[in-house]
């Protein structure tokens, strides 16, 4: 699990996911292992094969944390399916009042239904959880294979209106986005590599934090970016 994890956040997408099968064939009844395989192949821009994964985790533990109805909702809002996802992270924020990131993308499902005020009252809620909040940030290190399902969420709140999504768009996403496909942020890679061995340095926002000895994945109560250095494992 912790490998697996810190392969997902390197943007090592096909290694997260084989580790994940492994424990998956080692514990077929672990329900955080489906949620973070779910979580995997969602980033890896496979969206639909996420649903079943994430589903059969709720199954498996019916008191499953708020979090996963975040990343149910984050699969469902790659597949364009707004009104699904919008609901899912309403009931997300009613479990985890503290949350920014949920918020963040059912403003952009707003903005994708033409709900404007909606996605306004969904920000500035947003901002009273996190005043630091940045859009940037999170552009940087959340771990998508392919920067455009991120430019997803930045073109939704351009819908809207928000002022978030500027910065986003044109010549600024275009160089953005090979620092976004490398997993990191744009001083990560050399940071990366002067990094010594097994004990790597990789930006990880609060809000979306794996910690690498966890057994599933958490949502921190704040979001402002941090540079964590987290000891990676190597081989013997």
């Amino acid at each position: 699990m912790a490998l697996g994890n810190v392969l997902l956040w390197r943007r090592d997408h096909e290694g997260a996911l084989a580790e994940f099968r492994r424990m998956i064939a080692l514990d077929p009844n672990f329900a955080q292992g489906h949620t973070a395989t779910g979580l995997a192949l969602m980033y890896a821009g496979r969206a639909a094969e996420a649903l079943e994964p994430i589903a059969m985790a709720m199954r498996l533990d019916p008191h499953y944390p708020s979090i996963v109805l975040h990343f149910l909702a984050q699969a469902n809002f790659s597949l364009g399916k707004y009104e699904t996802a919008a609901r899912q992270l309403v009931d997300r924020i009613a479990r985890t009042r503290g949350t920014d990131a949920s918020r963040m993308l059912l403003a952009s499902c707003y903005g994708h239904l033409g709900r404007g005020e909606d996605a306004r009252s969904a920000w500035a809620e947003l901002l009273k959880a996190n005043p630091d909040f940045s859009l940037m940030q999170r552009a940087r290190v959340l771990p998508y294979k392919d920067a455009g399902d991120f430019q997803r969420i930045a073109e939704g709140l351009a819908k809207a209106g928000l002022p978030a999504a500027k910065g986003h768009s044109g010549a600024r996403a275009t160089r953005l986005m090979p620092c976004l496909r490398a997993g990191l942020g744009p001083h990560g890679r050399d940071r990366l590599a002067r990094s010594p061995p097994g004990r790597r340095v990789f930006d990880g926002p609060a809000g979306y934090g794996y910690m690498n000895t966890w057994a599933g994945p958490m949502l921190c109560s704040r979001a402002s970016l941090i540079r964590r250095r987290t000891p990676c494992p190597t081989s013997a």
